[in-house]
């Protein structure tokens, strides 16, 4: 199997930092814009729901960013537990949206969208300034002569372009400088996505804590619900077949000097039941997931099941 290879680090910055101003830029706008028209419709009853469906949609974009998060760093940030709103009807975003601008997670995207959308504009202007700029002034000697203030060597990256002995070694510490900004923002970013919309050390404690109490109330509800089946089958099964086992007793008993013959085929079968009860039994003492469903599967278990049943059954 052929594995694509993975682009330059330079490169998976400087397109992460792009594409963080540009989401930045349409992110704030959108906010911005859902913000003032709830606002402004606040009276008349709209603003409510709009504002909602943008807290609604700011927390959802935290998913987003987490998904992104783990595709181009390889992170893998759990989502936050999410309070959920028992409301239900027409009201309910709003409600919901009211549970999560009070959740801290809510705010943590915020903050994380906002420093993302600085460091996308600081990669902007590394890539303008900085690494336009060296690379104008290293490609500066092969530009013609009287060529100053025009294309690459001019102001156009906000550089000014010096002798070609200065220019040359100064434009390569533009570049390195730039390159190291613009890792150094990648980076920056990656922790940021990391510290803000991941789970806090409380946070982590919490949900692990609260899944400890949901298995253990899960175990205890298995266990109770087993403990009822024995009780069932016990009562239903085996104390049933015990009691038969004492009449027929009781009445070989009767029978022992009048009718030996009969006294003895109700013996016969109060033997019969008593192996028929003590196999139930055993059956109980290894677990109520009978050996049979392992050993031979579905279909012989459900046999078993039909030839032990007191009253006639098929089985398809």
């Amino acid at each position: 199997m052929q594995h694509t290879p993975a682009p330059p680090p330079v490169l998976t910055a400087a397109a992460d930092g792009v594409f963080d101003a540009v989401i930045g830029v349409v992110w704030l706008s959108a906010v911005a814009s859902l913000i003032g028209i709830g606002i402004g419709t606040l009276v008349i009853g709209v603003g409510f729901f709009v504002l909602a469906f943008t807290v609604l949609g700011i927390a959802r974009f935290g998913d987003v960013e987490r998904r992104r998060a783990a595709s181009v760093y390889g992170l893998r940030l759990p989502t936050p537990d999410r309070s959920l709103t028992a409301r239900r009807g027409w009201l309910r975003p709003v409600s919901q949206a009211w549970l999560d601008v009070r959740g801290p997670s809510f705010w943590r995207t915020v903050v994380h969208q906002l420093t993302t959308f600085l460091l996308g504009l600081t990669t902007c202007g590394v890539l303008t300034y900085l690494i336009g700029g060296g690379l104008a002034e290293v490609l500066s000697p092969l530009l013609p002569a009287g060529a100053d203030g025009a294309g690459l060597g001019g102001w156009e990256v906000g550089l000014p372009r010096f002798a070609p002995f200065i220019a040359v070694p100064l434009g390569l510490v533009y570049l390195a400088l730039g390159l190291g900004l613009l890792v150094a923002a990648h980076h920056a970013h990656r922790a940021l996505s990391g510290s803000l919309l991941g789970l806090s050390d409380a946070e982590a404690l919490r949900r692990d804590l609260r899944r400890t109490v949901e298995q253990r109330e899960g175990a205890v509800r298995v266990a109770t619900s087993d403990r009822r089946h024995i009780e069932r089958d016990l009562h239903d099964g085996v104390q049933p077949q015990l009691v038969n086992v004492g009449m027929l007793l009781d009445m070989a008993r009767t029978r022992i000097a009048t009718d030996p013959e009969g006294a003895g085929r109700l013996l016969d079968e109060a033997h019969a039941g008593t192996k028929t009860a003590i196999r139930d039994l055993r059956q109980l003492g290894r677990g109520i997931h009978p050996a049979i469903l392992t050993d031979s599967g579905l279909d012989a278990a459900l046999t078993a099941l039909v030839a032990r049943s007191p009253l006639p059954t098929t089985l398809d």
